[in-house]
């Protein structure tokens, strides 16, 4: 979820296709379904992408096995409507693959905002959740930040711990250690640890690399929210 957006076509996209071409993900059991609010087909989701992977020329003939992996549906965040044909999408391409039986495994990405996460996460466990008595996995990952402070994150843990159980839940937040960041002299100076080697007798040189070449584009708003 949230298929068209930075994350996934910078870090989602290009990792399943660095796990696909080592063979950790194999294609005959492999089926990628972006869902986005975004008003497009398959092939213009490819297309935002796929000229951002690396290694494509290498073995074209497995790239286009990636790529046939690839399927989008597109559908608000907030509509039940949109998640039961979601449901009703996923299940017609399992059967089409011959992937539908008790014991298929589903994950689901949640690559949104905080601000959506947890109506999101409700409309999937209404419509995409696995029935009872599946003997497969069903997991879901949760990237972007995990709330704003304490108390939004207990507050997040919360909602989502009443929907899944702890060990279906897989979270990644891009803020942990940002205090640790920003407090770094009080790090150092406050740690007897750091203290003897954290000086110039110690470090030979200090590097600041900045690799965003992006700027946040119509992202400012989430930016200054969190």
């Amino acid at each position: 979820l949230g298929a068209t957006g930075e994350l996934a076509k910078r870090k989602i996209f290009p990792m399943l296709w660095n796990l696909f071409r080592t063979k950790l993900l194999l294609p005959s059991g492999l089926l990628v379904v972006g869902y986005a609010r975004s008003k497009m087909d398959r092939a213009d989701l490819i297309a935002g992408f796929a000229s951002g992977l690396k290694h494509k020329e290498e073995d074209p003939e497995l790239f286009k096995a990636f790529m046939d992996c690839i399927h989008y549906k597109d559908g608000s965040y907030d509509k039940e409507q949109d998640f039961a044909a979601l449901r009703a999408f996923i299940d017609k391409l399992e059967q089409e693959a011959q992937l539908a039986s008790p014991k298929h495994n589903r994950m689901f990405y949640f690559a949104v905002p905080p601000t959506i996460c947890t109506g999101t996460m409700e409309l999937v466990h209404k419509f995409c959740w696995k029935p009872e008595g599946h003997q497969g996995w069903y997991r879901i990952v949760i990237e972007k930040l995990f709330g704003k402070d304490q108390e939004s994150c207990q507050l997040l843990s919360k909602k989502i711990g009443r929907l899944f159980r702890e060990e279906d839940i897989f979270r990644m937040d891009h803020y942990l250690g940002r205090e640790m960041v920003q407090n770094v002299f009080t790090l150092r100076f406050a740690n007897r640890v750091f203290m003897p080697v954290w000086n110039r007798a110690a470090i030979a040189s200090v590097q600041i690399v900045v690799k965003e070449t992006n700027g946040a584009r119509g992202r400012g708003g989430y930016f200054d929210e969190f």
